[in-house]
C-alpha cells in the first residue's frame, strides 16, 4: 500500500526554512528599506494606479519573488478562500506569526505575492503592516531552533520571532 505523503510536509524541511530564513538579513526591517514604489509622472508626483502608474519593487524584492517560485514556497492550493478565511488570522495580527509552521508561511507567502498579481500593493500592505517581515523573522527562528546562528543568538523556547523584527508597524 503507497504511503499517502502530505504535501504540506516539505516546508518542514529545515535546509528549505534556513534559505527562507536567509532573506530575514537581505531584506530589513520596514523602516530600512521598502519593498517598492508607485512611479511618478513627468511633474515628480506619485502616479497611482487609477491614474495610469504601475507599482515597481525593488531589485532586493524582485530577487525575493523569484526565489519564491524557485525555491517551491509558492504553494497550489486555494489561497484566495484561505486568504479570507483562515488566513485572516495572521493579516489581522502579525505577532501571531510566531507560532506558525513551515507549511503556513508557505501559505502566507502565497497569498501575499499572488494577491500581488490582482492588487498592486499588497506586497507593500504586508510589508509595512509587518507581516512580512515577521514572515522572514519566523523563518529564521524555525531555522535556527536549539542552536546557535551564526550571529551569536539561540533560538529556543518552540515559538518565538527573531528579534530584530518591530511588528504592526506602520510606514
Amino acid at each position: 500500500m503507497a504511503k499517502s505523503k502530505d504535501p504540506w510536509a516539505r516546508y518542514a524541511d529545515p535546509a528549505r526554512v534556513a534559505r527562507l530564513a536567509a532573506w530575514a538579513d537581505r531584506i530589513r526591517r520596514p523602516e530600512d528599506v521598502a519593498p517598492g514604489s508607485w512611479e511618478t509622472g513627468p511633474d515628480g508626483r506619485v502616479r497611482w494606479c487609477w491614474d495610469g502608474g504601475q507599482w515597481g519593487w525593488t531589485e532586493e524584492m524582485d530577487r525575493f519573488h523569484r526565489f519564491l517560485y524557485r525555491e517551491g514556497w509558492m504553494a497550489p492550493f486555494d489561497w484566495g478562500s484561505w486568504l479570507q478565511d483562515e488566513g485572516m488570522t495572521w493579516v489581522r495580527d502579525p505577532r501571531r506569526v510566531a507560532v506558525v509552521d513551515g507549511a503556513t508561511l508557505a501559505r502566507l507567502l502565497t497569498a501575499i505575492f499572488r494577491s500581488e498579481r490582482f492588487s498592486e500593493g499588497a506586497v507593500l500592505e504586508a510589508w509595512s503592516s509587518g507581516l512580512l517581515p515577521a514572515i522572514f523573522s519566523r523563518a529564521w527562528f524555525l531555522a535556527w531552533e536549539g542552536r546557535t546562528a551564526p550571529d551569536g543568538t539561540v533560538a529556543s523556547g518552540g515559538r518565538g520571532l527573531r528579534p530584530m523584527v518591530p511588528l504592526n508597524h506602520r510606514a
